[in-house]
């Protein structure tokens, strides 16, 4: 199968809002690729002739669960013959650009659009302590938040340094990216995938540590070393007002200036009515 965008789907809970953009995106250039967290009601997804469904994991927030399953999403695209990028987003994700405009903006684009947050070595303790968890979500959860805790004790106390042989830097940033097919390709064939498992919030450092120097020296023009983030994605995120915001439909308004500029999705959204009316703009 030949198309030029992929859309990798996190998904999970409720896929009203993902079927619309599905619909809003139904033409040759788009095909989406679709893990569902195993623990959740599977969404039926028959009807769309540009997706397919792949076999999935359950999936539980902070594990290595999250990089597994976005592993299976980047693997799934060998299926597809030729393609030029993809993009890896959740059911609450909604294009802040038409599909004309999404597929002009990518044409001319040059790179990878790979959020780096924070300097390297940061946060290189995601993966540095063995973290055996993979049932239990570190977030609003008192067993796996605690356990996570009396975890990191151990490993500290018992000087647990799973990265001693690797030797390249470890880089954060939101997992959610587009990527060319040359940066893909390296994710995919990346030696060392376990050093990414049995560890925590991993999700964030995977493409970022992989991609890593190479990635920023590329664009070094762009690269701000002296702020909090070194390179900002595409992404439209509100972290001012939430841990990210939802937005709601009184955001409309603010949402709607931007479209078909810079930014190429908005997170996170669950409002269905939100969705539908920036979706027909």
């Amino acid at each position: 199968m030949d198309t030029k965008h992929l859309f990798l789907v996190e998904g999970s809970g409720i896929p009203a809002i993902l079927k619309m953009v599905m619909k809003k995106f139904k033409q040759p250039d788009f095909f989406f690729i679709i893990h569902w967290d195993k623990k959740q009601k599977q969404p039926d997804f028959s009807m769309y002739s540009n997706a397919v469904v792949i076999d999935s994991i359950p999936v539980y927030w902070g594990t290595d669960t999250q990089v597994l399953a976005e592993r299976r999403l980047f693997e799934a695209t060998k299926m597809f013959s030729n393609f030029e990028w993809v993009h890896l987003i959740s059911e609450s994700d909604v294009p802040l650009m038409r599909p004309d405009y999404f597929l002009e903006y990518f044409k001319n684009r040059e790179f990878s659009d790979v959020e780096f947050d924070g300097y390297a070595n940061q946060y290189n303790s995601r993966i540095k302590y063995y973290m055996p968890i993979r049932s239990l979500e570190f977030k609003n959860n008192f067993w796996g938040l605690n356990l996570h805790r009396v975890l990191k004790i151990v490993n500290k106390f018992l000087r647990v340094n799973r990265l001693k042989k690797f030797e390249m830097p470890i880089y954060k940033g939101s997992n959610w990216v587009s990527l060319n097919k040359c940066d893909l390709k390296k994710v995919i064939e990346f030696d060392d995938f376990k050093a990414f498992l049995n560890s925590s919030l991993a999700d964030e450092l995977y493409v970022q540590t992989i991609l890593g120097e190479e990635f920023l020296d590329e664009r070094i023009e762009e690269v701000r070393k002296d702020s909090r983030y070194m390179l900002k994605s595409s992404r439209f995120i509100d972290w001012n007002r939430g841990n990210p915001y939802e937005f709601k439909e009184s955001d409309f308004l603010d949402l709607a200036i931007h479209l078909n500029t810079e930014y190429t999705f908005v997170r996170k959204i669950k409002s269905v009515i939100l969705a539908r009316k920036l979706l027909n703009l």
